[in-house]
């Protein structure tokens, strides 16, 4: 996980990128894919780091 740039996306990155756990990561590209996968269209991009931000708020509250 250590290729991607959790940083892409500066809203994500202020946010969230910092909080993110090595196991949530290998879930989310497992299940979702590199973020460059995303790169057809601006939309696309946004709404892969909004589905990492609510996927990683619902990880988060299940581990507690």
């Amino acid at each position: 996980m250590n290729a991607i740039n959790w940083n892409t996306d500066s809203w994500f990155a202020s946010h969230l990128a910092d909080k993110l756990t090595e196991d949530f990561k290998a879930w989310w590209v497992e299940f979702y894919g590199r973020p460059e996968q995303y790169e057809g269209a601006p939309d696309e991009q946004d709404e892969y780091w909004v589905r990492c931000a609510f996927a990683w708020h619902g990880w988060n509250a299940r581990t507690r």
